[in-house]
């Protein structure tokens, strides 16, 4: 048989099986990775039904990869013992309660000495767990989130996410009790960060003399990066002030490090970058080493007798997903990954600077750790940035890469590689990329 015939075969066998799967998963699939129908996924490399190997770059929940072996041995291991059900009540299962300790050790301060865990399904979750948390605790229910923000997909935090009204089409998540501050952009203002986030703060402050009177504020919840906004990184002081003013008037605060969390950054919270000390901590995503798993984390004080029953469901912490995080996280201290994240990221940056001293479509590169946004021009052309972002992404997907396309307007590429990436796959990955923006 002809190379050419066994590829055209190859071809027909694929589109076969990729209609096959439209046929029974919601066209919805479709929107993730369009056209791909992986078989296998090892580290950062995923195969499809062709034979073609990508680099995945786009990861937001393997922060260790895919089908990571010490997880694959950990779990298997467990199975015997732990592939039970109705797990809430058994709250005492010793996977649940290692991994509530591991988790503790690598926070500080209070939450680090004090702290108390209640476990979740999802990232999502555990955000919706922590403003009904910050309610019961405070007995008031108004909560202050940021322009930006995305904290899932459940009707709690649909309401306190404003990143695309798309999310709650037909959800009809009620937002009463909610209040939108602004969030600081760097290209705003002619990219005068000083100037942006001095009004920012001060229009946080304002909140309580035109929106809401402080003492009906229960929380305030934020991401340190917003990154599905387009890896919006504040400076080190903007939390401070923020959390004075919570401070001052008895609102606690509550981190999102669904996604920057456990590490990617180079620290293990990325608000550990602007040294505030939160409340309430929301983990989800690789917290379960790709397994579904989400988790808060708060002081005793806050946590005991008043996180209610109707905060739980009935996969909430499997012990086998418990189980994984543990070794996720052994994995972690072991390798260095979080000193490497810091270190890799700074490589990854400075290689794509480099590439934006050639391409005259990468506006600005930004990113901590290994989250990383480059955001394509033109900045003062919205719709045709997005345009530009899009093809970007489709051309990059022909060079073997998998990515993310974020940002309010459509226009960032999210590189987020998972925490064992090394230099010479970031080395690969330039190439790619410098290959796919000179066919754009």
């Amino acid at each position: 048989m002809s190379k050419g015939k066994t590829i055209l075969d190859k071809k027909k066998d694929f589109e076969r099986r990729y209609l096959r799967s439209l046929s029974v998963q919601a066209d919805w699939e479709r929107n993730r990775v369009t056209g791909l129908l992986a078989v296998s996924a090892n580290g950062l490399d995923v195969m499809d039904v062709t034979g073609k190997h990508f680099l995945d770059f786009g990861q937001s929940i393997a922060i260790l990869g895919h089908s990571h072996p010490d997880i694959g041995r950990a779990i298997s291991n467990y199975i015997p013992k732990y592939l039970v059900g109705g797990t809430p009540g058994w709250s005492m299962m010793e996977p649940r309660v290692l991994l509530a300790e591991e988790l503790k050790k690598n926070l500080t301060g209070r939450l680090r000495d004090e702290g108390k865990v209640a476990y979740c399904s999802s990232g999502a979750e555990a955000c919706d767990y922590a403003l009904g948390l910050a309610r019961a605790v405070t007995k008031r229910e108004i909560v202050i989130s940021f322009s930006g923000a995305y904290h899932g997909f459940t009707g709690a935090t649909l309401a306190v996410s404003s990143l695309d009204p798309g999310f709650a089409a037909h959800r009809s998540p009620s937002r009463f009790g909610n209040v939108l501050a602004p969030f600081p952009d760097g290209s705003e203002f002619g990219g005068d960060t000083v100037a942006i986030e001095r009004y920012c703060v001060e229009k946080f402050k304002e909140l309580f003399e035109t929106a809401v009177s402080a003492d009906e504020v229960a929380a305030m919840i934020f991401e340190p990066i917003e990154v599905n906004a387009g890896v919006r990184i504040p400076s080190l002081s903007f939390w401070k002030k923020i959390f004075e003013t919570c401070h001052r008037h008895g609102i606690l605060t509550i981190v999102d490090e669904v996604f920057t969390g456990l590490g990617r950054t180079g620290k293990f919270l990325a608000a550990d970058y602007y040294r505030v000390e939160p409340d309430i901590v929301c983990f989800g995503k690789g917290v379960g080493g790709t397994l579904p798993l989400g988790a808060i984390v708060a002081r005793r004080e806050i946590m005991d007798g008043n996180l209610k029953p109707n905060c739980n469901s009935a996969s909430a912490g499997n012990a086998l997903s418990c189980v994984a995080g543990i070794e996720s996280l052994r994995v972690i201290k072991r390798d260095s990954l979080t000193e490497k994240a810091g270190e890799t990221g700074r490589y990854l940056r400075d290689e794509l600077l480099t590439l934006s001293k050639v391409h005259n479509e990468i506006e600005r590169v930004r990113g901590l750790g290994l989250i990383v946004g480059m955001e394509i021009g033109p900045k003062e052309d919205h719709e045709e940035a997005k345009k530009r972002a899009t093809s970007l992404i489709k051309l990059c997907y022909e060079n073997g890469l998998l990515l993310i396309q974020v940002g309010i307007h459509g226009n960032v590429i999210r590189i987020t590689p998972p925490m064992l990436v090394t230099r010479g796959q970031v080395d690969t990955f330039v190439k790619r990329m410098d290959a796919a923006l000179t066919a754009a």
